[in-house]
């Protein structure tokens, strides 16, 4: 076997470790908060564990705000960037999460607990501690980013290890308040935060925080407002349901729902690990970034399909077990519900695509006609036929839409030159833009927290010349990057520089030269109802 060969093999085993590792990490996430709501739920009253679902609802939104302000930008804009660029981001990103924690919880809490009634201790106690669990939160980001989802994956485990044993210690000795299990678990994610600022060797610099809200505001604009337009129609459309039907009716769409939640595992761990591993390769074809696209929605498709039709087949015994005397109204639902999950696996191969080009504004329009169909479908489908009629008004919404973004992705792909690279325009559509790369400013030009921002997606190592061979690329659908194509690496080099990093040293493999991560919940392209 040759040199190149040896080379290759090496970065492929490298790229199938890290999307292991990070699938893992977010199967432990997921896995986690379910344990964490189980937990509660049995050792609090119902009150109690009320007032604890509202507090994780705000703090799953505010935790989904603050990745589209910081988490995904850093994912599109530097996961192949130079190291000293890559760290002036994860510090600049940590102090924007910090300073955004720290105010909602100056505007939450008093609202809180002046209007939320039982709910606002709870809520006010889960928003004081917030800042440091955003700070967690983005570290995870940046470790998958930076192709280190080894380091995610142990700090991820250290939170859970820290949280039950809290929370078993606090039950043990007799507390059974909300207010006291949701400080447990937030100074567990505190000490979590600790540790990832020392596994990065950074800390939050809140005085960069304006600057990079600056340089990824063409990005979150967009990002932020897809968050909040979908999940709020979605939300809205449930209420919808529960106001014109019943809660038995929105108790059979949750049913299904928690069925079907296996899938966000795959869906936000595929959402999460290809964005920055498509970003930080911008010398892809359109052809390759096209296969990769239907790659991933067809993988996450044909799984949907395959789930559904397992639990289509459950026998009533085993889905009782499960959901109780939700079952009988979850499986009415369950055909529509799979093909509602089936349309968001499908849109997440072009989204994917989209989000690594710097395009979010692509995505976001669609989603806005999303939460439009969202917002009707679901009630005139309970309308015409209950639960399982606004269960249809869902999937209708997500595989009508579903095509839209494979329609966004290939107006992105047709701008972009024959030899590969970002599309013409930024991400807000604005020729010469920065919206796939880092625009220096001058006063960019200095020390410390306010070191320049270079641009990330420039393949440096391109060469050209007599002495070049192509090298295929590890591990993603397309075989190879032919030098006509526009990307050739010197005899020497590992294809792409940053495939081998740190963690994958520690497991054995082969290193070149080192890079510099909806998680703890979150949402995955379209968001779910």
């Amino acid at each position: 076997m040759g040199a190149q060969q040896v080379k290759t093999r090496s970065a492929r085993s490298a790229f199938a470790g890290r999307a292991a590792w990070s699938f893992g990490d977010q199967a432990l996430s997921s896995l986690t908060n379910a344990a964490l709501s189980i937990f509660i739920a049995r050792v609090t009253s119902a009150e109690g564990y009320g007032y604890f679902a509202v507090a994780f609802t705000v703090y799953t939104f505010l935790l989904g705000t603050c990745r589209a302000l910081v988490n995904q930008p850093f994912a599109m804009r530097w996961p192949g960037a130079e190291e000293d660029d890559a760290r002036w981001a994860a510090a600049a990103g940590t102090g924007l999460a910090l300073v955004f924690g720290l105010l909602c919880a100056a505007v939450v809490v008093p609202v809180a607990l002046l209007f939320a009634a039982g709910a606002g201790p709870t809520v006010a106690t889960m928003c004081v501690l917030l800042p440091l669990l955003l700070v967690q939160d983005v570290w995870r980001a940046v470790f998958i980013a930076r192709q280190r989802p080894r380091s995610a994956a142990a700090n991820d485990a250290l939170w859970t290890v820290l949280q039950f044993a809290g929370l078993s210690v606090a039950v043990a000795i007799g507390v059974r308040d909300p207010v006291p299990l949701v400080m447990v678990w937030a100074v567990a994610g505190w000490v979590a935060a600790v540790v990832a600022v020392a596994q990065g060797r950074t800390r939050p610099a809140v005085r960069s925080a304006t600057r990079f809200a600056r340089k990824t505001v063409d990005l979150s604009r967009y990002l932020v407002a897809e968050w909040v337009t979908v999940l709020g129609a979605a939300q809205i459309a449930l209420l919808l349901v529960a106001t014109i039907g019943s809660a038995v009716d929105v108790g059979s769409l949750r049913g299904a729902q928690t069925l079907l939640g296996p899938l966000n595992i795959l869906g936000i761990g595929a959402f999460g690990f290809l964005v920055p591993e498509l970003a930080r390769r911008p010398w892809l074809t359109a052809r390759q970034l096209r296969m990769a696209a239907l790659a991933t929605s067809a993988g996450l498709g044909l799984i949907n399909l395959a789930w559904g039709a397992v639990l289509l087949l459950l026998p009533e015994n085993a889905g009782r077990a499960v959901l109780g005397s939700t079952w009988a109204g979850a499986r009415e639902t369950i055909l529509a519900m799979t093909l509602w999950a089936t349309g968001i696996a499908v849109a997440t191969g072009p989204i994917v695509v989209i989000r690594s080009r710097g395009r979010p504004r692509d995505s976001f329009i669609v989603n806005v006609l999303l939460g439009f169909l969202l917002l009707a479908g679901a009630p005139i489908g309970l309308v015409l036929g209950g639960a399982e009629g606004a269960a249809w008004g869902f999937a209708l919404a997500t595989l009508s839409t579903a095509p839209l973004f494979g329609i966004r992705m290939e107006r992105i792909l047709g701008s972009m030159p024959s030899g590969g690279g970002h599309g013409g325009d930024d991400a807000g559509g604005h020729p010469g833009g920065d919206g796939a790369g880092g625009h220096v400013d001058q006063d960019d030009r200095t020390r410390g927290d306010d070191r320049a921002v270079a641009d990330p997606h420039r393949p440096e190592h391109a060469r050209s010349g007599a002495d070049v061979h192509a090298v295929a690329d590890d591990g993603l659908p397309a075989a190879g990057r032919p030098v006509a194509e526009g990307h050739a690496l010197v005899e020497g080099e590992v294809a792409a520089r940053h495939d081998v990093t740190p963690d994958d040293e520690a497991g054995g493999v082969a290193q070149a030269q080192p890079g510099a991560d909806p998680g703890r919940g979150g949402q995955l392209g379209p968001a779910a109802p």
